[in-house]
């Protein structure tokens, strides 16, 4: 039936960006707690464009998206890890308006301190980043902000503010590449050193959302193809060298 071919497609355009982010986070090459908060933006940003931007196809989906994030999804660190990513800090000026990612970050910053000086220190270095003053300031450092990862790029560029530069190495550090990284003793000289290099290459290269949605662009434009009553185009043909298509056939037999 032609109706179950359009509620497939519905259910693929609203699922696809879903799991692309599931599979970010769970992305085990790359820490991914920087980008998790820019994340669902993105999902629900493909979800929009898949749907030429008819909130009644999707409000729905969109208030279970928001719910979930709100009581299960949304935490400090991915407040902290959204803020202290200079990639997106410097180039959204409206996450230093956004109160509850603000919140989420001085619970953060509360929570991980040692003690109320660190704590005041990391505040008062903060200020330095906000600012991008001294060598927040740097050309060279302010390009970096796109191509090294955020844990490298305070490792490297963050000595002058020394609490926040290890609060912030600590919010971008990913355990589990350690773990996996010791696993990997075990192999043989020559493939060690190749799976060292790979790994230090991503570890220093900021995460792309296009090493993930490899399949997002493909449901969206061409299983996506919506006819003038808003309902996917049916463009599968019956046989390759035959424009004849499957709804068509439909058509024809009354069904």
């Amino acid at each position: 039936m032609t109706s179950f071919g359009s509620d497939v497609v519905y259910t693929l355009k609203v699922m696809a960006p879903l799991v692309d982010m599931l599979r970010m986070v769970d992305y085990e090459r790359k820490p991914a707690m920087s980008y998790t908060y820019a994340a669902i933006g993105v999902a629900k940003e493909s979800i929009e464009k898949a749907f030429n931007s008819n909130s009644s196809k999707y409000k729905a989906i969109f208030d279970i998206i928001d719910k979930r994030w709100e009581c299960q999804l949304h935490h400090p660190l991915h407040s902290a890890g959204y803020y202290l990513n200079p990639e997106y800090y410097y180039e959204k000026p409206e996450i230093e308006n956004d109160l509850k990612l603000v919140r989420g970050l001085r619970k953060c910053i509360e929570t991980l301190s040692e003690s109320d000086e660190v704590e005041d220190k990391i505040s008062v270095q903060l200020a330095q980043y906000k600012g991008a003053t001294g060598v927040f300031g740097i050309r060279a450092i302010i390009r970096q902000r796109m191509t090294l990862a955020p844990a490298e790029w305070w490792k490297s560029y963050g000595a002058e503010s020394p609490d926040l530069q290890l609060f912030a190495v600590k919010i971008h550090s990913n355990k589990r590449n350690k773990l996996e990284h010791q696993r990997l003793q075990d192999f043989i000289k020559y493939n060690q050193a190749l799976v060292e290099r790979f790994e230090i290459w991503d570890k220093i290269h900021p995460m792309e959302f296009g090493e993930i949605n490899y399949h997002t662009q493909w449901l969206v434009e061409e299983m996506g193809e919506m006819g003038e009553d808003g309902e996917p185009l049916q463009v599968d043909l019956v046989h390759e060298d035959d424009d004849l298509t499957w709804a068509q056939v439909t058509e024809a037999s009354g069904g």
